[in-house]
């Protein structure tokens, strides 16, 4: 159990570094009816969807995320040639699109969701490595388009309980277009530079980033009330050589309500 929750810590610091791409939350309600209002928060992400149909819906989300250098790389920061290597990273984001969904019966459902969305992407390094260091500040703004299917397996029709327990694999698909690049390096001596900066930095116009990000989520609590947990992972299709986060971790609550239902 200790060796577990020491593993645990660790991995939290080691991902606490500055990405140039992340994977976001991704939406998935599970609706089952019309009438049906989808309201979820999370420490960073926030949704609202409506049914306004049996099998369609309308959604909007918005996040703003910030991920600093972790204990590890501010234990010796401001030490002349410590070798720190501090990344941060801010995404701020809106999306809205709509759904189809539909169950097969009380224990199988399925959803497609189409969207798109804006907002800006920062990230910042600043490396003092012997006899060279060097600073750099990256500023975007994000575009994205996506598709992603949503599988839900409800085990409460299954195990004959009142209360809500499902699991829903979320594969997305998500294209992602940063332009109006802005970027400054500051470099005190000729040396060597982290290879995803050299990425960014020798990039002079548009950046296309094609991602396959598949996700789960658990679900449990009630009809009206309930708390989600994801597990969403990234894959770069054409290998860029951007930094980004391999992994996500999101957890929140959810309100569901039946606007048409007195």
């Amino acid at each position: 159990m200790i060796r577990t929750a020491l593993i645990f810590v660790i991995l939290i610091l080691a991902a606490c570094g500055g990405y140039q791409y992340v994977p976001l939350p991704q939406y998935a309600p599970v609706n089952s009816e019309k009438g049906t209002l989808n309201a979820g928060l999370s420490f960073n992400h926030v949704h609202l969807g409506y049914a306004f149909d049996d099998n369609y819906s309308i959604f909007i989300s918005g996040l703003r995320m910030k991920n600093g250098p972790g204990f590890f790389g501010s234990f010796f920061n401001d030490k002349e040639n410590s070798g720190d290597t501090l990344t941060w990273d801010k995404f701020r984001r809106a999306d809205a699109g709509i759904s189809f969904f539909h169950h097969f019966n009380n224990h199988f459902s399925y959803e497609i969701l189409l969207g798109g969305g804006m907002g800006t992407a920062e990230y910042s390094s600043n490396v003092d490595w012997w006899p060279s260091d060097y600073s750099f500040d990256f500023k975007a703004k994000h575009y994205n388009l996506f598709i992603q299917p949503n599988l839900t397996i409800n085990f409460s029709k299954l195990i004959k309980i009142d209360e809500v327990l499902d699991l829903t694999f979320m594969p997305c698909l998500r294209f992602n277009h940063y332009n109006d690049i802005s970027k400054t390096l500051e470099l005190n001596n000729d040396g060597r530079i982290l290879q995803w900066d050299k990425y960014l930095i020798n990039r002079n116009n548009d950046m296309f980033l094609v991602f396959f990000e598949p996700g789960l989520q658990l679900r449990l609590g009630w009809k009206q009330l309930t708390f989600f947990g994801q597990f969403n992972g990234a894959f770069d299709l054409f290998k860029t050589g951007i930094h980004y986060k391999p992994v996500g971790v999101f957890a929140g609550v959810s309100l569901n309500l039946n606007m048409l239902k007195k």
